[in-house]
Parts: structure tokens; sequence; C-alpha cells
């Protein structure tokens, strides 16, 4: 999902599924945002979103694709703000790097599910991760300044 808000106020979107329960809070900033968001959800249910950004023009597109631009790693790979990154990696244990300019929180996760980062603020660490199969992953990045990530045998 790709969002921006030109508002001054809280610009909140929520997943919800059929009966009104929330999966998700997919996005919760305070003044003007752009950003991608990802879950995984069963294409067999009906879902529903629940958009908080009366202060402002907010704009959604939902995307259920496999995306034409997918990195190779190992490697590295740099971005600004919250992005969604698809890549190929081999099976295999990597050193991940993670270095991040910014305020406020700062959190990596593995196809939406291996927490790898969440720290407040500048950070810089790395750790081991092992990647179980030959395939294609996601990282999902949530920050509010510069970061990088790089992956090593």
């Amino acid at each position: 999902m790709e969002s921006t808000y030109d508002g001054s106020g809280n610009f909140a979107v929520v997943l919800q599924d059929a009966q009104g329960n929330m999966l998700d809070l997919l996005v919760n900033e305070i003044g003007s945002y752009k950003g991608k968001s990802f879950i995984w959800i069963k294409e067999t249910e009906d879902y529903y979103l629940n958009i908080n950004g009366n202060q402002g023009n907010w704009d959604i597109k939902i995307m259920q694709y496999r995306p034409l631009e997918i990195e190779t790693l190992p490697g590295i790979l740099e971005g600004n703000g919250d992005d969604v990154i698809f890549f190929e990696i081999n099976q295999g244990s990597y050193q991940i790097a993670f270095t991040h300019n910014g305020d406020s929180n700062f959190a990596v996760t593995v196809n939406a599910i291996d927490l790898l980062v969440n720290e407040i603020g500048n950070y810089e660490g790395s750790q081991r991760y092992s990647f179980e199969d030959t395939s294609v992953y996601v990282f999902v990045v949530k920050a509010d300044g510069d970061w990088t990530i790089t992956v090593k045998e």
C-alpha cells in the first residue's frame, strides 16, 4: 500500500476484517506523510481500511502483485522513510547491518513477521539472520529518516 497525506493532524490507516476487528495499524503519523506499508492477507477474505485523516487530503493505492523491481542481495539498500523492498537471496545465514538517521521509531521486519530492529532515533547495529530458502523476501521498513540495510554473507 502506498499512502500520502498533506494535513497537519493525525493520519492513521487501520486494516480491519469483515467483522471490524483490527488486524494491523498500517500507518500512524502526525503531519504530512508519504510512505509504503505491507501486510500478508488471505485472498479469499473481505478487508476494510479505517482511515483517520480528516485534517488534510489523503491518497491510498492498494497493490496486490509481485513487483517488477526485485533487488538481489547480498548488497546494500538505501532509503528514506517508510518503504517496502522485495529482494531475492540464496538460502543461508547472513550478517545484516542497519543504520538510521532520524528522531522517531526505526523498525525493520522480514516478510512483515520477523522483527530485526525496533529502536528510537539514530541507530547503528547488526545481527545474523537465516533465510530458510532461496526465494523472494520483503523488508518492511518503518523510519522517519535516511536508512541503510547492508547484507553480507
